[in-house]
């Protein structure tokens, strides 16, 4: 789990890339109709960062209060003043040009001056993504893994301030403050 203060003195557009608060499905978003409805049922908001009118990437965010699955099959809910970032993405063709690192910049400009922490969690194995976010100045909060037997998870652990613990109440730690 990744965590990082919430600047807000940044600029809100940047080299012609502006940030759309997608409300609408359309044709062509990478999941369905059905889900789109439900991750917005459930709190979460789709941002996509355009470049000259087009969608170059896209990220999802869950404000204070929200309940969110986590890697692994953890949860927890989102912590007030704060905001959740997840299932980001960047179609290959756009990879490779900073994009991910001004969605992920504007996403936490986004929700105001009340906004304090932004919190993400990355696959271990995902480079690309955990570069992209301490390029953005994410930091580690803690770690955590799991173990699964034939797809399922039968241990989840988490390693915070040279401790190993049960990773399910690191989670439930965060609704209390960081």
């Amino acid at each position: 789990m990744l965590q990082q203060p919430v600047r807000h003195d940044g600029p809100a557009e940047d080299k012609g890339r502006h940030l759309v608060l997608t409300d609408e499905y359309r044709q062509r978003l990478p999941f369905s109709k059905n889900e789109f409805e439900k991750r917005g049922k459930q709190g979460n908001f789709l941002y996509e960062l355009f470049v000259d009118d087009v969608p170059v990437c896209y990220g999802w965010m869950a404000g204070p209060g929200a309940k969110v699955g986590i890697l692994h099959e953890l949860n927890m809910r989102v912590p007030d003043h704060s905001l959740y970032i997840w299932d980001c993405a960047t179609p290959e063709e756009h990879r490779g040009k900073g994009y991910f690192q001004s969605l992920l910049q504007m996403m936490m400009q986004a929700k105001g001056p009340e906004t304090r922490f932004a919190l993400v969690a990355v696959d271990s194995h995902n480079t690309a993504s955990k570069a992209a976010l301490k390029r953005v100045g994410f930091q580690p909060l803690f770690t955590y893994w799991s173990c699964r037997v034939f797809g399922r998870v039968i241990l989840s652990m988490a390693f915070r301030d040279g401790k190993l613990t049960w990773a399910q109440p690191q989670f439930d730690r965060l609704e209390y403050g960081l």
